[in-house]
């Protein structure tokens, strides 16, 4: 087995490449070469590139859906205007694919609005909120917390929307539709 390099913003990583298969029409992934951001772990962006594997065929189907996973996995971090490019290097029947990243700002939570919530105490909506303001922003973090504020049963309905400022903040609103409470009386 040979080791072939991959770099990752600046940082050097073994990536695992076995000895060259005898020769085939398919050319094969020799190396996988990350430049220009080191904000994710080797491992995560190797795991985001799944479609392309070191010593695996190389496929140009496969390495765009590779550099959109890549974009995808910045944008659940709160780079959202992230830039991915790629490149691909031949040599025989090998070929190197670059991946080069530009991360932009990071977009952090900035304010929560609330709509629709009248009966139901807004403190239990903001406990069941998965971020908190100036955390980096998540569409991952949203969804949770959509889904928590449907367990509570106080809503038919839940949305969340999202708007962004020129400070690199993003506005969270969730809208809600309460849920008719039924009351019981005794007496």
């Amino acid at each position: 087995m040979i080791a072939a390099l991959a770099i990752f913003g600046g940082l050097s990583a073994a990536v695992p490449v076995r000895a060259a298969a005898p020769a085939s029409s398919t050319p094969t992934v020799s190396a996988i070469v990350f430049e220009g951001a080191a904000d994710l772990p080797a491992a995560e962006l190797l795991d985001a590139v799944l479609p392309l594997k070191s010593s695996g065929p190389w496929s140009p189907a496969a390495a765009d859906l590779g550099a959109q996973s890549v974009a995808s996995a910045f944008r659940n971090r709160g780079w959202l205007e992230v830039r991915v490019s790629t490149s691909a290097e031949a040599a025989g029947s090998s070929v190197t694919w670059r991946v080069q990243i530009s991360t932009g700002p990071l977009y952090r939570i900035g304010e929560t609005r609330y709509e629709g919530v009248e009966t139901v105490n807004r403190r239990i909506v903001e406990r069941e909120l998965d971020y908190k303001i100036g955390d980096p922003y998540s569409p991952r973090a949203l969804y949770r917390s959509q889904s928590r504020l449907y367990k509570t049963r106080f809503f038919d309905e839940v949305w969340t929307r999202i708007s962004t400022t020129s400070a690199k903040t993003v506005i969270v609103e969730i809208s809600v539709k309460e849920r008719r409470l039924k009351y019981l009386k005794a007496g």
